[in-house]
């Protein structure tokens, strides 16, 4: 009992909850390591795509491929942002490398349907884009 006479949570209570939330966390698609099946990942994410919720990095983001190299380009406030960046897909992993320039490199976790894309970063925030116009 706490100061207030009523129960408080036992220590082995918390341990189990924590376990069940974190089981169920790594369960989640969103939140695994990268072995997914992402099959096809790297042409859903050719185009545009716009920050509509989440505390993302990225307002506003391009993602194009020109033979074998793969170009990423962002942009807030209307105005370039990270430029000329490569992009790869590990498993269910995104990652943009830029060029010199001291951000990134840029790692998450990506799950997606045609129109909409969400990234989760390490820390756990996920931001989700849609789809800027008309997919390739």
């Amino acid at each position: 009992m706490n100061a207030l006479g009523r129960r408080s949570l036992q220590p082995p209570l918390l341990g189990w909850l924590c376990s069940l939330v974190l089981g169920l966390a790594w369960a989640n698609p969103l939140f695994a390591a990268g072995d997914g099946d992402c099959t096809g990942l790297e042409d859903q994410l050719i185009g545009v795509w716009q920050n509509t919720g989440g505390p993302g990095f990225f307002e506003a983001m391009s993602f194009s491929t020109d033979g074998q190299s793969r170009r990423f380009d962002s942009w807030l406030h209307d105005r370039p942002d990270v430029t000329d960046a490569s992009w790869s897909v590990e498993g269910c992993r995104l990652v943009i490398s830029t060029r010199g320039d001291g951000l990134g490199p840029f790692e998450y976790s990506i799950a997606m349907d045609t129109h909409e894309l969400r990234l989760q970063e390490r820390e756990g925030d996920v931001a989700i884009y849609s789809r800027y116009g008309n997919p390739p």
